[in-house]
């Protein structure tokens, strides 16, 4: 699993090895930027995806969002979900666990499942 931290400024503080890979991007071009920035997400109908998700502002009981296909340019179509870190119930997301992985494509039929 691709993994990367962001903090309670939006600012990516942790970005592992196959982040850098999927990303295309070593880490030091990585940490320390703004991480709307240095993963410009945006979803099927072209829009920020930071714009839409917001893990900063809204309600204050979201947790992060499921799994979904985004795009990010220079890298394609990955699959993200996003935990929303809030140390206090209902309190300021203070950190961001953003997953990260290739959309694979089916390459055909499935044998069907034992009976």
């Amino acid at each position: 699993m691709v993994w990367s931290l962001v903090d309670a400024d939006g600012v990516v503080r942790l970005v592992n090895t196959r982040a850098e890979r999927l990303l295309g991007r070593p880490r030091g071009l990585l940490l320390g930027g703004a991480v709307t920035d240095v993963l410009p997400l945006t979803d099927h109908a072209g829009r920020s995806w930071w714009d839409v998700a917001s893990p900063w502002v809204g309600l204050p009981t979201r947790s992060g969002h499921r799994e979904r296909v985004l795009t990010v340019p220079g890298a394609g179509s990955l699959v993200v979900s996003m935990r929303y870190v809030r140390p206090v119930r209902s309190g300021p997301v203070e950190r961001v666990v953003i997953s990260l992985r290739e959309v694979r494509v089916d390459a055909g039929p499935r044998p069907p499942w034992p009976r």
